[in-house]
């Protein structure tokens, strides 16, 4: 799979095969590190338990791989002293303990918690207090990962995109646990994402 960017609604381009850690660490020209935030979406133990498909052979490794590569982003945004913001659905439980653990005591990590699918949706109780704070730590691109891919991932993409923020993700540190193969849903053909649908 392949690390890509949004810079608008309709145009989602890929970077390249190789590791998003790769480029940015190399100095890659489109990212500029003083200006970007890791946010992680949704990885509460719920959303990946409340349908069963936890227990299908191979979903657990598709969580290990997807937890693997956040916590690899996470120690990228902490030698690189990114702001890490960690984004749960109210009611859903607290995020897991690999990304709480990875995370551990860094100094400018903090927690939001949503009522909503985006996190800057209007009616998600956070849109204004984390635009503040992502502005505030000079934040004009974000580096976004988490679950659901096709809802709050998604809908978290579009707010972003919404708000002026450039985005970049990573598709091994996405996945949506309401399919039974526990895959983000985003379809890639010919270099672009075309849209959001079961692979």
């Amino acid at each position: 799979m392949g690390k890509f960017f949004l810079d608008n609604l309709s145009t989602v381009r890929f970077v390249s095969a190789r590791a998003l850690v790769f480029f940015m660490s190399a100095g890659f020209s489109s990212i500029c590190l003083a200006q970007t935030a890791l946010v992680i979406i949704d990885m509460q133990p719920y959303f990946a338990e409340r349908g069963g498909y936890h227990n299908l052979v191979g979903n657990q490794e598709k969580i290990e791989k997807v937890l693997n590569r956040q916590v690899e982003l996470i120690e990228m945004a902490k030698s690189n002293r990114l702001p890490i913001v960690t984004i749960e659905y109210s009611g859903c439980g607290s995020t897991c303990t690999a990304i709480k653990k990875a995370i551990g005591n860094y100094g400018d990590a903090r927690t939001f918690v949503k009522s909503s699918d985006g996190m800057f949706s209007n009616w998600g109780g956070i849109e204004n207090e984390l635009d503040t704070y992502l502005k505030g730590r000079n934040t004009s691109q974000l580096i976004i990962t988490g679950a659901n891919g096709g809802y709050c991932v998604k809908c978290s993409i579009e707010g972003a995109l919404n708000k002026g923020y450039r985005v970049w993700t990573d598709a091994d540190a996405v996945a949506d646990f309401n399919f039974e193969e526990f895959k983000h849903p985003y379809y890639y053909k010919d270099g672009q994402i075309t849209g959001a649908q079961k692979i």
